[in-house]
């Protein structure tokens, strides 16, 4: 090696790696030496396995239901394919934060609604009861909403997917 790649080597040596590891490390010794960041601790990692699980619940819904959206899209029926072109098109240019808040405040309650009207006969049977809107939790709302929003998305990947896939030739006997 000739002096002048040594000395390269040398002035390439991260540092900033190098501090951006002592500030964590510091970091983590505060965090352990003080009970109010254990707590504040305690709750992020609580909040992180909340997070994970609306993730894969509506990662998982949203691919089951996209996978039926990108079926009706590649139907021999103009009908279920300008359904779910329908759906594909307003669904995508509604932002998730708008979805969220719309699913939370207006959807929940028109769903509510809905449910109670389908089943009334069996709740004045004495067999259901009546469900109220604060029945739904908002952890439920949110996973329905990003199952809505992404699963248009999915459905996209599954139909481009699907078509991308060259057909067999026919074989003539």
């Amino acid at each position: 090696m000739s002096a002048a790649s040594s000395s390269t080597a040398k002035s390439e040596f991260p540092w900033w790696l190098a501090a951006a590891a002592v500030l964590a490390l510091a970091a983590a010794l505060a965090i352990a030496a003080s009970d109010i960041y254990a707590e504040v601790f305690a709750i992020v990692v609580k909040g992180i396995g909340i997070t994970i699980f609306v993730t894969v619940v509506a990662f998982a819904l949203a691919s089951a239901l996209g996978l039926g959206v990108a079926l009706m899209a590649l139907s021999g029926s103009q009908w279920l394919r300008q359904i779910a072109r329908f759906y594909v098109e307003i669904i995508r240019g509604v932002p998730i934060l708008v979805l969220l808040f719309w699913i939370a405040f207006a959807g929940a309650p028109a769903f509510v609604t809905a449910w109670n009207a389908l089943t009334a006969p069996l709740q004045s049977a004495g067999l259901l009861g009546e469900l109220l809107v604060r029945d739904v939790s908002l952890l439920w709302r949110a996973i329905m909403a990003l199952t809505i929003g992404y699963s248009a998305f999915i459905s996209e990947v599954f139909r481009a997917g699907i078509q991308s896939v060259e057909k067999p030739p026919r074989r003539s006997g």
